[in-house]
């Protein structure tokens, strides 16, 4: 009977549910002590009229925040990468063109290991990075529709359809990739099956994946 997920995998569903939460929770702080703060003050200093404004700044600084974190509990899983090839930049180079791209390109069997474990890594680090990337752009896009609000700069409408442009080309392109890649993990999930692969996986790998 196949089984349902890989016998190798750096990365446990603890530590995947850990940093998602770290991000949840760092997001739920900034957004509820924030925009209880920035309200406050406006309150206090006699600009209720301003209320709005400070929650929807105390909501950008939330999602900056967040993003912020998403980058933190990404870093661990980047050198996850970079472990997968031997810290070998040129073989990760090569690698990805593979997972991510779908180049054709001659892989002896060693590489075709280190492109499945690279493969598995990767379709976590992506997510994260999407994450991080959503979470800057709507609070960069939360401040900017604040300077239009009083003020139709030209800086600001320009700022906000770049927003959209980068957005529009960096979101289908990363789900594809991560597509792609949990494609390629799937199809040459038997080469990390092998005791050779695991044995090196836990031995060289085991130490990095702490979050």
């Amino acid at each position: 009977m196949k089984r349902d997920g890989p016998d190798w995998f750096p990365i446990t569903q603890a530590q995947i549910v850990r940093k998602v939460a770290t991000v949840a929770v760092t997001f739920g702080v900034f957004l509820v002590v924030g925009v209880t703060a920035i309200v406050i003050t406006f309150i206090t200093s006699g600009k209720p009229s301003d209320v709005g404004s400070g929650i929807a700044l105390g909501a950008a600084l939330a999602f900056i925040a967040g993003g912020c974190a998403c980058l933190f509990v990404s870093l661990p899983l980047n050198r996850l990468l970079r472990e997968s090839t031997d810290r070998n930049p040129t073989l990760l180079r090569k690698i990805s063109k593979v997972v991510l791209r779908g180049k054709t390109v001659d892989l002896n069997h060693g590489e075709r290991i280190a492109a499945a474990k690279y493969a598995h890594i990767v379709t976590i680090t992506l997510p994260f990075q999407l994450a991080y990337v959503a979470m800057l752009y709507a609070g960069l896009a939360i401040n900017q529709v604040q300077q239009l609000s009083t003020d139709m700069g030209l800086f600001s409408i320009v700022f906000l359809i770049g927003l959209v442009v980068v957005l529009i080309w960096f979101f289908p392109l990363t789900i594809f990739r991560i597509r792609r890649a949990h494609r390629y993990a799937l199809a040459n999930d038997g080469l990390l099956t092998h005791p050779a692969a695991a044995a090196s996986s836990s031995a060289g790998l085991s130490s990095a994946t702490e979050a």
